[in-house]
């Protein structure tokens, strides 16, 4: 992912670590800030698996536009808990935050 486009609906595909399923996650989250700022949190009700295994979460129009106007860098991170109690948390990602032209939900 190198950008997310504001007033979009952009999937994010979560992938899990080798050899772990989607029906073993007890707990997910997806974060998404903007200079320091915590703008979206998903959690594991907001997810679907995949035909792979790993789970795929939507950010609707509203959650997208919350990213700043400016632009600048948006970070993405996944920490999940898996049924038998391990946590883990992914690297955080970068990605561009891009402007559109009119604002506002579609």
């Amino acid at each position: 992912m190198d950008k997310i486009t504001r007033g979009t609906t952009p999937k994010i595909k979560i992938r899990l670590p080798e050899g772990l399923e989607a029906a073993d996650v007890a707990e997910a989250w997806l974060t998404v800030s903007q200079f320091g700022e915590l703008l979206v949190n998903k959690t594991l009700d907001d997810m679907t698996p995949d035909e792979n295994g790993d789970l795929l979460v939507t950010l609707t129009q509203t959650e997208t536009l919350k990213l700043c106007s400016c632009g600048g860098t948006v970070n993405v991170q996944a920490r999940l808990r898996t049924v038998s109690g391990e946590a883990i948390a992914s690297e955080i990602t970068e990605a561009a935050a891009a402007e559109i032209l009119r604002d506002g939900v579609i």
